[in-house]
């Protein structure tokens, strides 16, 4: 995947409208299921979001980006 079409997938899921940041029940936050995202953009802004054992509605779709299938995974950074 080129990196425009890296951002052009990222633009699409519309991650200005997440919450900063979202927060599960007790039990869940228990397990240990927390995740973070920050995006670095080339002028220096810095979008932060991240999550204690809940979820944006599309986060699934941010983790296939991610996934190119289920043996490769593109880790950037």
């Amino acid at each position: 995947m080129s990196s425009e079409e890296f951002e052009n997938k990222l633009r699409e899921l519309h991650i200005g409208e997440w919450e900063p940041y979202y927060m599960g029940s007790s039990y869940v936050l228990n397990r240990g299921l927390n995740w973070k995202l920050l995006i670095r953009y080339e002028d220096g802004t810095e979008v932060f979001k991240c999550g204690y054992g809940a979820f944006p509605y599309n986060y699934e779709d941010l983790m296939s980006i991610f996934y190119v299938n289920d043996e490769d995974v593109l880790w950037i950074a």
